[in-house]
């Protein structure tokens, strides 16, 4: 293998049952996992599997569930189904959403939205991030492929992807944590606040960018 090449990582065989779900077909591709439309007997409403290896590189699934588990009981994140853990590997089992702002745009006639759209979207990714902050987390991957369509809900917009979110209050004190020293870029370069390229530690200003 070539210095600069990534190991690739296992897909999971379409038709395959992981635990009880089956594996229809990958539907997307992230930094931390890979995520794929499944079914299962108990079925209330489609779900989403998101899977990881435990020998990866970058592991972040359980701290995601985690801050999933946070912000459940709010229709503008989506609902947590089931963690499983395995000798090899780990999943998280949510509800199935989308297709993903970033793709609604580029179906749009000249790849943009019309300026009422543009609004009404707008206001309501603030409606989303003011609620993740008032939860006392903070993203640091906000960008348009991870606001999520809800078809058939006056909340028509679902943010999703905690892989690289972080608590900004500290759960004991209350208190806003302060910054930390040389926290490494945490986001995506195109859509991530100046004070990320920076090299600073993200808080609630930078999700607004």
């Amino acid at each position: 293998m070539a210095a600069n090449e990534r190991p690739q990582r296992p897909k999971l065989p379409y038709g395959e049952l992981i635990g009880k779900y089956k594996v229809i077909k990958c539907v997307g591709q992230g930094g931390y996992g890979d995520i794929y439309y499944v079914t299962s007997p108990t079925d209330q409403f489609p779900t989403a599997l998101k899977f990881e290896m435990k020998n990866a590189r970058k592991q972040a699934l359980k701290r995601e569930y985690e801050y999933l588990k946070k912000v459940q009981g709010s229709i503008k994140f989506p609902r947590a189904i089931d963690f499983v853990e395995e000798e090899s590997y780990r999943y998280i089992v949510m509800e199935m959403l989308g297709p993903s702002v970033s793709n609604l745009r580029r179906s749009c006639t000249g790849g943009k939205f019309g300026l009422f759209t543009t609004l009404q979207v707008a206001q309501m990714m603030l409606s989303i991030i003011e609620e993740l902050h008032e939860r006392g987390l903070i993203h640091r991957d906000i960008k348009p492929g991870n606001f999520l369509l809800r078809p058939s809900s006056n909340v028509f917009l679902c943010l999703v992807d905690f892989g690289l979110s972080k608590l900004y209050i500290d759960p004991e004190t209350q208190e806003v944590l302060g910054p930390v020293e040389h926290p490494g870029f945490k986001g995506t370069l195109k859509y991530a606040s100046p004070y990320a390229h920076y090299g600073e530690d993200q808080g609630r200003r930078d999700d607004l960018f």
